[in-house]
């Protein structure tokens, strides 16, 4: 059944495009209670387009398309428990659907969401407090639809600009080098770290996220070639996964902190 749009906050995200021709092009999409994902597209300008646009423009993806199978031989990944308590599930990043279906490539959804799956296994033996705690793969008609993982009030970049403080700077940015030093001794570079991609506590301390990125040292990376404002150099040359990429993006994170204004 196709949900029902009673508002634009209904839907888990939208994007707007401008082609050759400067005509507008919407896209959105949202995740139901059954885990289905329902996209849609609309030619219009926003201001033309009405809720009941949306719901009628809404039509369901084959869960194939951009779930990965379950189980998955090469893969030994834990199935989440049926109902764990303040969780959030990291999905496959559904905004990328319609430009990677147009380049054939919408099979990368569910590989990097199986390779973020994969490195969180292997964190998960080796816990740190300063890394998100994972609790397996959610399972829905015999496919991976998401990554279970503790839920937290919100991330470092959303926290200071929403005004709010970190209480003691020297702390936070230690707590968040020894998560990035686990990572390093274990073989791993994160490779995408910035204030999105760091969550804060209820405690107000550092929680490391998002592992698309997060590769075996001196590795290619695959998926994700880091954040262009927090990088050393080119994204074009930003190809291996190197342990001096998150050192870096640490000292832009401390200065980024410690400048007053910013972050605006």
């Amino acid at each position: 059944m196709i949900p029902q749009i009673t508002s634009w906050d209904d839907l888990d995200f939208t994007s707007e495009e401008i082609d050759q021709d400067s005509n507008e092009f919407h896209s959105f999409g949202l995740i139901d209670d059954n885990d289905t994902y329902h996209y849609g597209q609309l030619g219009t300008p926003k201001t033309e387009i009405s809720l009941e646009n949306i719901t009628a423009a809404l039509k369901p993806i084959p869960d194939e398309a951009i779930y990965p199978p379950w189980p998955l031989p090469e893969a030994k990944l834990l199935q989440a428990p049926e109902t764990p308590a303040k969780v959030y599930i990291k999905r496959p990043t559904l905004e990328l659907y319609s430009t990677l279906k147009k380049l054939g490539l919408e099979k990368q959804l569910f590989n990097s969401l199986i390779a973020e799956a994969q490195v969180l296994e292997e964190l998960s033996q080796h816990p740190h407090p300063n890394l998100i705690r994972y609790h397996g793969c959610r399972v829905a008609r015999g496919h991976i639809t998401g990554l279970v993982l503790d839920r937290h009030p919100d991330d470092l970049e959303t926290h200071v600009q929403h005004g709010y403080e970190i209480s003691d700077k020297a702390l936070f940015m230690a707590a968040l080098e020894s998560a990035i030093s686990h990572l390093h001794g274990l073989g791993w570079a994160h490779n995408d770290l910035h204030p999105a991609n760091v969550l804060v506590s209820e405690a107000g301390m550092p929680v490391l996220i998002d592992f698309e990125g997060c590769q075996k040292l001196g590795t290619e990376l695959k998926y994700i070639r880091g954040n262009k404002d927090w990088i050393e150099g080119e994204i074009g040359d930003y190809a291996t996964s190197e342990a001096q990429h998150d050192i870096f993006a640490l000292g832009k994170i401390r200065a980024w902190l410690e400048v007053p204004g910013e972050h605006e």
